[in-house]
């Protein structure tokens, strides 16, 4: 079912996504589906972060920090689901819109779902990259296009209620790569050192 939905979202944009809007979805089914493909997005990723440094040496050291890399991803972007929709539907009001928890979570995981299924390909080198690429932009599109409809923004509004939203998200996810990148890199140096690798042979 899930897999489904995701192919109509990003293939009958025009037709689905009111039906999908309309529907009377529980909270719980619109988190599982989010949570699905958080978890097939990171799972590609960490694939595609092996494959790429598969021809390097000393990948036995890389392999841990990947898998924990995207391990703790995975689990603050599983937060992020539940916390960015109530972001969404708080802003609503200031630009004339309603508060609805959730039609923001409609409107976040529907919107969300190209840029989680390009990631998916990221195991693929340079043509995953390129589809995460078109799936982040077709995102926006698809966030531009039903923001209006799904927290009632009037029109002249849409711009910026879009702009801020957009802006808050990315700064959201740009704070949780710094915490992931700092927390497993201290973790990686952390555990090299302590193994004394650091000091080199014969030392």
């Amino acid at each position: 079912m899930q897999i489904g939905r995701s192919v109509q979202i990003v293939t009958q944009e025009t037709t689905e996504w009111p039906r999908f809007m309309a529907e009377e979805n529980e909270r719980a089914a619109l988190i599982r589906y989010g949570i699905t493909l958080i978890i097939a997005a990171n799972v590609a990723q960490a694939i595609g972060s092996m494959i790429v440094t598969a021809g390097f040496a000393f990948i036995g050291l890389w392999a841990p920090y990947f898998l924990a890399m995207h391990a703790l991803r995975l689990a603050f972007e599983i937060t992020a689901l539940f916390f960015v929709p109530k972001i969404l539907s708080t802003l609503a009001p200031s630009f004339g819109g309603s508060k609805n928890e959730l039609s923001a979570l409609k409107l976040y995981v529907y919107a969300m779902t190209p840029a989680w299924l390009g990631m998916v390909l990221m195991f693929i080198p340079i043509l995953g990259w390129i589809a995460a690429l078109a799936g982040g932009i077709y995102a926006f599109y698809l966030f531009w296009m039903h923001s209006a409809e799904a927290m009632t923004v009037p029109e002249d509004k849409k711009v910026g209620y879009v702009l801020f939203s957009i802006l808050i998200v990315a700064v959201i996810y740009w704070i949780i790569t710094l915490i992931v990148t700092a927390i497993v890199t201290a973790m990686f140096l952390g555990g090299l050192y302590s193994t004394g690798w650091h000091s080199g042979p014969g030392l």
